[in-house]
């Protein structure tokens, strides 16, 4: 689909950012210095993970071609640290709503957008000041490993744009963090037309119950542990029944509006759908979508497109680099987090574009060989980040001659994805992938 007027509006207006209001103090940048708050801005929309002087000589050159407004890496530090992460928050979230009341925005499925929601640890610098900004349990005598903290996204399944992103604590709950999500779109986006698919280990009644009430449909997997006597009652693969409320399913509800709401509940009601996947094995999924609006085949194809958040993931971490953060305070790793998702939504609508043109040999790939071809995120994500810089600096009309030249070269350089694809186990890494004290020159 073509978002590219949203991604040019989006471009043309970082200018309105320049507000005091995403300042810590409110004469961090009163003062006439070599480079002015959207300079910094800007600096860490275009950093592309390399040591903070090469990047520094970089952006001088490319904006203005002058050695004299070179700082030092303690300067840029001291100035990025006065800078609020939310500029970078707002300016996806904005994003994300132009895009989402676009014209040419199509749903998923009827009337529904389809989010997926799922968290995943990032490793932190192992310095003990980022350890201590982000709550992690201090290393021991005898146990010691890299930080990490958790971060949650909440993507688009359609056009894996990601809709919200959050950067947790060491200990965050997923399911706390998916209601930070909802506060942060629920003005963004029709919540009364979106359903959330959730993996294992979200499912709870506080969850369920908080759904409900923002009228948000939901989909999540489950196993027989959970509610299994209202399973093991079933008369059949896909029932409405009825959950009790007792004692148990309450006492961990910590929301005082939704825990008291349960207690004044004898049941509450919701459907318990358990397809047969294609290996024989028998998935539960729990779910407000009625059957007129979805049966127990489609609810199994809905699930399925779960997968494209893992997908997400795999290129936020290892084509976007998002642990590659450029400092060790708190501040500016959270910077280097929800710049660099905004860049990624850049990408993925040139990407989008760019799938929309691949449609008609896709269709038969699809039919012929169960495949189809894909931008290379890889690349794409090179090019613009090398583009960036002129991208955010130029004219309107230059902005659309970079960004369509983006678009041809991602319709060019393509992977092939194929369907049906057997499941391999996730390989667990201990080391850190992106040490502070070896940045890259290059």
């Amino acid at each position: 689909m073509n978002f590219m007027v949203e991604v040019e509006n989006s471009i043309c207006r970082i200018e309105d950012y320049n507000d005091y209001k995403y300042w810590y103090g409110r004469k961090a940048f009163t003062r006439v210095r070599k480079w002015s708050f959207m300079d910094y801005v800007l600096f860490v929309l275009v950093n592309k993970g390399r040591s903070s002087s090469i990047e520094i000589e970089e952006y001088v050159k490319e904006r203005w071609d002058d050695e004299s407004k070179i700082i030092s890496k303690q300067a840029l530090s001291k100035q990025r640290l006065k800078i609020k992460p939310k500029i970078f928050k707002d300016m996806n979230l904005d994003f994300i709503k132009d895009v989402f009341n676009s014209s040419e925005f199509e749903h998923d499925f009827k009337d529904y957008t389809i989010l997926l929601v799922d968290g995943s640890d990032l490793q932190l610098p192992n310095i003990k000041i980022t350890k201590e900004e982000f709550n992690v349990a201090p290393d021991t005598i005898v146990y010691t490993q890299a930080p990490s903290v958790k971060a949650s996204m909440l993507i688009d399944a359609k056009y894996n744009l990601v809709v919200d992103a959050i950067l947790g604590d060491f200990k965050s709950n997923e399911r706390e963090l998916v209601k930070q999500h909802i506060s942060n779109i629920e003005d963004k986006i029709n919540l009364e037309k979106t359903i959330i698919i959730f993996d294992r280990g979200y499912i709870s009644l506080e969850l369920m119950l908080f759904l409900e009430n923002k009228g948000i449909k939901y989909l999540f997997r489950s196993n027989e542990r959970y509610y299994q006597n209202e399973i093991l009652t079933m008369k059949s693969r896909d029932e409405t029944v009825q959950l009790e409320i007792n004692t148990n399913r309450t006492q961990n509800i910590k929301d005082k509006n939704i825990k008291k709401q349960a207690l004044n509940l004898e049941y509450y009601q919701t459907r318990i759908s358990k397809p047969l996947l294609d290996n024989g094995v028998t998935e539960i999924l729990f779910t407000n979508i009625t059957e007129s609006e979805a049966d127990i085949h489609k609810l199994k194809e809905l699930y399925k497109m779960r997968w494209e958040i893992e997908l997400n993931y795999e290129k936020i971490k290892n084509k976007i680099r998002i642990e590659n953060f450029s400092g060790k305070r708190r501040t500016i790793i959270e910077q280097d987090f929800y710049s660099q998702i905004y860049i990624f939504n850049l990408q993925m609508a040139i990407q989008n574009k760019a799938q929309k043109e691949l449609e008609p040999e896709n269709k038969e790939l699809r039919e012929k060989h169960d495949k189809e071809k894909r931008p290379n995120t890889n690349l794409g994500i090179g090019r613009l980040k090398n583009k960036l810089t002129q991208i955010l600096l130029k004219p309107l009309n230059e902005i659309k001659r970079i960004l369509n030249n983006l678009i041809i070269k991602s319709i060019k350089f393509t992977t092939d994805y194929k369907f049906n694809r057997p499941s391999t186990n996730r390989k667990t890494k201990r080391h850190v992938k992106y040490p502070y004290n070896l940045r890259r020159s290059f």
